[in-house]
């Protein structure tokens, strides 16, 4: 199955929410693909999520295990600008949207194929030592839910087209419940109810959550399906290098945590507080049609067992 994470705006929080998940889905015996179609070149996202998963899956020592999980873009962008004007110099066509839907397609029908491939690749001879067994693709969206992919097609357009559950993440800060009731009613208006929010609470002195959660409830008429803290997702210095293949976070046993910039340590932080609250493992639930594989994250509470 999988999960789409949209957001009301840009720096809500998603990628926290995304890395929580997969953290889940590794403790729960599930294999995490993550997709994020648009991205810009210095591959934060993917580069965060990884290093949570690895970081989820760590061995005793300094250094981090090499993780099981395949992180794929379709798009990558020179700029922080939506999909549709990041990609508007590229020719008249701009965003193959077709090709995006076949790629989430293809990830939710291939999954473990795909991380054999990736294995084959750094060299490991297929599927990693360790390698659970089972499926989870996390599709990260990007800005919010009105942010346009073409002139005519937005990100609440992809929710729906997409056939997947989502989730839509806001923050506490003040007008937060503005923005809810516009991304409920963008999707709505497309076809596209998401099964709940996640409120990210980054701003201490802004809506209290719980509070907040009952006026999203009443306004909108989609549940809050969880409050998280994660102080958000900071902007980084950019990278240069390739996220996929022999990446040297997943060479030689894995990274340094010093090594690490801070933007990817804090989120690391941030989806590892997610994960253990158990807050998102209803969340987490959804991304799966097997029942047993949701009864062992209620077992778990979304942690690996010793």
């Amino acid at each position: 199955m999988g999960m789409f994470v949209a957001a009301t705006e840009t720096g809500a929080g998603k990628t926290v929410v995304c890395a929580a998940l997969a953290r889940i889905a590794i403790a729960s015996g599930a294999l995490p693909v993550f997709f994020k179609p648009f991205m810009t070149d210095d591959l934060e996202d993917v580069f965060s999520v990884l290093a949570s998963v690895i970081d989820g899956m760590k061995t005793p020592g300094d250094r981090l295990a090499m993780a099981p999980v395949h992180c794929e873009t379709e798009y990558r962008l020179a700029s922080q600008a939506s999909p549709y004007a990041g990609t508007r110099g590229a020719g008249e066509d701009g965003v193959d949207v077709a090709e995006v839907l076949g790629a989430i397609a293809e990830m939710r029908g291939g999954v473990r194929r795909k991380i054999e491939e990736g294995s084959a690749a750094m060299g490991a001879g297929g599927t990693l030592p360790g390698t659970p067994r089972g499926e989870a693709v996390i599709v990260e969206g990007c800005g919010g839910a009105m942010t346009p992919i073409r002139r005519d097609y937005f990100v609440a357009d992809l929710v729906r087209d997409a056939g997947m559950p989502a989730v839509v993440v806001t923050t506490n800060r003040i007008g937060a419940l503005g923005l809810s009731a516009m991304t409920a009613e963008a999707c709505r208006e497309r076809g596209a109810r998401p099964i709940g929010f996640v409120v990210n609470c980054t701003d201490p002195g802004g809506y209290d959550p719980a509070r907040l959660g009952e006026d999203i409830r009443e306004v909108t008429g989609v549940p809050v399906l969880a409050s998280i803290e994660s102080g958000g997702e900071p902007a980084v210095p950019a990278r240069k290098g390739s996220m996929f293949g022999s990446y040297p976070l997943q060479a030689e046993g894995g990274m340094r945590r010093e090594d690490m910039p801070e933007g990817t340590k804090r989120t690391l932080a941030a989806a590892k507080r997610a994960q253990e609250s158990g807050a998102l493992d209803g969340i987490a639930r959804a991304m799966f049609e097997d029942e047993d594989r949701r009864a062992r994250i209620r077992r778990s509470g979304g942690r690996r067992a010793a």
